[in-house]
C-alpha cells in the first residue's frame, strides 16, 4: 500500500529535500542552471513536500509576489508521475493560499507542456507564451 503523505516543509531539512527534487527535475533532467533554479527567494518562500512511502517525490513553493501568490518549482520525480501526486500537492497549495493569502491573486508561469494539467485543475491561460 503508498502511504503518501504532503506538507508545508518547515524544517530546513524538509526544505532541503525539496531543493533535491527540484535539482533531479529541474537541474538534471531538464537542463536548467543551478543559479535560475535555486534562487534568493527560497528562504521567503514557502515549500511544499510530498512524501511517497517516506521518499521525497514532489516539491513546490509559493511565493509573494506584489498583490500575487506565486506557484512555483512544482515538480514531480519521473519515477512518480502519473499517480496524482502533483495534482495532491497543487490542491494543498491552493487550499492554503486561499486561507493564509485570501486577498492575493493565484498565478503562475507553467512551462508550456505542463499547461494540460494545470488547465484540469481549475486555472485558465492568461498572457502570451514566453521563454525564460
Amino acid at each position: 500500500m503508498l502511504n503518501l503523505h504532503i506538507k508545508i516543509a518547515v524544517a530546513s531539512e524538509e526544505q532541503a529535500l525539496c531543493r533535491d527534487v527540484r535539482r533531479k527535475v529541474f537541474i538534471h533532467e531538464q537542463g536548467v542552471p543551478e543559479a535560475l533554479e535555486i534562487d534568493e527567494y527560497e528562504d521567503t518562500s514557502e515549500h511544499f513536500l510530498a512524501l511517497l512511502n517516506g521518499k521525497a517525490v514532489g516539491a513546490a513553493r509559493i511565493r509573494i509576489k506584489k498583490s500575487y501568490a506565486k506557484f512555483e518549482r512544482i515538480a514531480t520525480l519521473q519515477s512518480a508521475r502519473g499517480t496524482g501526486i502533483g495534482r495532491k500537492i497543487m490542491e494543498l497549495m491552493q487550499s492554503h493560499a486561499r486561507q493564509k493569502y485570501p486577498d492575493y491573486l493565484p498565478a503562475m508561469h507553467a512551462q508550456e507542456e505542463a499547461v494540460g494539467f494545470y488547465l484540469k485543475l481549475g486555472w485558465i491561460t492568461v498572457g502570451d507564451v514566453f521563454y525564460e
